[in-house]
C-alpha cells in the first residue's frame, strides 16, 4: 500500500472510532504485515498523523491516539479579510479571535485554526484553499465562518462538516447552515430610548448596507415613514471614506439636522468624530450619540457616548451549541448596555 493511503487509512480508523482518544495502536509488526510496508515507509506514516495531532509518542509505552484529537477539538474560524486584521478593518474581527484564543486556554484541547478568505469567491487563491484541505484530512471539528457564508462550491467540498455561519442569513446568501444574527433592529431600539431619554426629538441612523431589506423596514419604520433621509447605509470596508464622509455632511446639511444619531456599527465613529467638527457640530451636545460596539474592546471608548455592546463570548458560546444543530436555525445575539458586560 501506498504511504498516501496508509496515511488515509490510519487516519480514517481514528476519526471513526476504531481507535478510540488514549488508546495505543496496535504493535507495529501486525500493521506493518496489514499494510505491506517496510518499516521506514510506515513510520513516515506515523510522523505525518503525530504532526497533524491525530498521535503521539509515548516512548516505551508506544504509539497512542492523541486525547484531544483535531477531528473532536480544533476548529476553524474564517474571516473575510487578509492578514493581518487590524482593527480598522472591523472591530469585531480582533474581537472575535482574542474572544478564541482565551476560549482555548480555558478547554483543555481546544485549538482554533485562523484562516483569511481575502476573495471567497476565488478559494483557489486565498487561504480557503487550506481550510478544505483541513476538511478532507479530518483535521477540524468545526467551521465558524465570520460575516461571510460559503459558495454552494466549497459547501460540497466540505461535506458534513459542522459549520455556523454568524451575521448572514441563509435566506440571503443561500446557505444550510445555522447561523448567529445580531439584532441590529433591538439595538436601534436601545439606542433611540436612550437618545430619547435625553431629549433627541429627531432620531437618525447609521446603518450597515449589508442588513436584510426586513431589518431596513422595521428600523425605517421606527425612525418615522415622514424621514426617510434619517437612515443612512454605509459600508467601511469597502466604500471609499470620501463617499461615507459626503453622506455625512448631506444628513447634517438642512436646518433641521438630527439631534440624535444611532450608530449601528462602531466602525463609523472615527468618521463621524472628523465631520461632525468640520460641520461646527459638537459630539454630545449639538448631536446625541449611541453607538453599537463589541467586547471585549478593540477601538477607545468616547465619554460622550453611549454604548450598546455585542459579546464576542456569547457569539462563540451560542455558536459551539449550534455547531451540531439540524438545519438552517437562526440564533438572535442581543445587545446589552456595555456597562452590563
Amino acid at each position: 500500500m501506498r504511504p498516501g493511503e496508509i496515511v488515509k487509512t490510519l487516519r480514517k480508523r481514528i476519526t471513526t472510532g476504531e481507535f478510540p482518544p488514549g488508546t495505543a495502536l496496535p504493535l507495529r509488526r501486525k500493521l506493518l504485515e496489514e499494510y505491506g510496508s517496510s518499516v521506514a515507509t510506515f513510520q513516515k506514516c506515523i510522523n505525518q498523523l503525530l504532526r497533524e495531532g491525530f498521535l503521539e509518542s509515548r516512548g516505551a509505552k508506544g504509539t497512542v491516539v492523541c486525547c484531544h484529537p483535531p477531528h473532536l477539538f480544533h476548529y476553524g474560524l474564517i474571516f473575510p479579510s487578509a492578514p493581518p486584521i487590524p482593527a480598522e478593518t472591523d472591530s469585531f474581527f480582533p474581537a472575535l479571535r482574542q474572544t478564541a484564543e482565551e476560549f482555548a486556554q480555558e478547554h483543555s484541547g481546544v485549538k482554533f485554526r485562523f484562516y483569511h478568505a481575502e476573495n471567497p469567491e476565488k478559494p483557489e487563491i486565498s487561504e480557503l484553499q487550506e481550510l478544505q484541505d483541513a476538511a478532507q484530512k479530518h483535521l477540524l471539528a468545526g467551521i465558524f465562518f465570520v460575516n461571510f457564508a460559503p459558495s454552494r462550491p466549497l459547501q460540497q467540498k466540505l461535506r458534513s462538516l459542522p459549520c455556523v455561519v454568524i451575521s448572514r442569513l441563509s435566506s440571503d446568501t443561500c446557505h444550510p447552515y445555522p447561523t448567529l444574527e445580531f439584532d441590529l433592529v433591538k439595538l436601534f431600539r436601545c439606542c433611540r430610548e436612550e437618545l430619547q431619554r435625553k431629549g433627541c426629538k429627531r432620531i437618525a441612523a447609521l446603518v450597515p448596507d449589508m442588513v436584510s431589506n426586513e431589518k431596513l423596514i422595521q428600523i425605517q419604520q421606527l425612525i418615522g415613514k415622514n424621514h426617510p433621509e434619517r437612515m443612512i447605509g454605509m459600508n467601511h470596508q469597502q466604500t471609499r471614506p470620501l463617499l461615507n464622509k459626503n453622506l455625512l455632511k448631506l444628513l447634517f446639511h438642512a436646518p433641521d439636522h438630527p439631534d440624535g444619531l444611532a450608530v449601528l456599527n462602531e466602525n463609523f465613529l472615527p468618521l463621524l468624530e472628523e465631520v461632525l467638527p468640520e460641520l461646527g457640530l459638537k459630539p454630545g451636545s449639538d448631536v446625541k450619540i449611541a453607538s453599537h460596539c463589541n467586547v471585549p474592546s478593540t477601538i477607545p471608548k468616547i465619554q460622550t457616548i453611549d454604548y450598546f455592546a455585542y459579546s464576542a463570548r456569547e457569539v462563540l458560546e451560542s455558536g459551539f451549541r449550534l455547531l451540531n444543530s439540524p438545519g438552517a436555525t437562526v440564533t438572535m445575539i442581543q445587545p446589552r448596555r456595555l456597562e452590563e458586560l
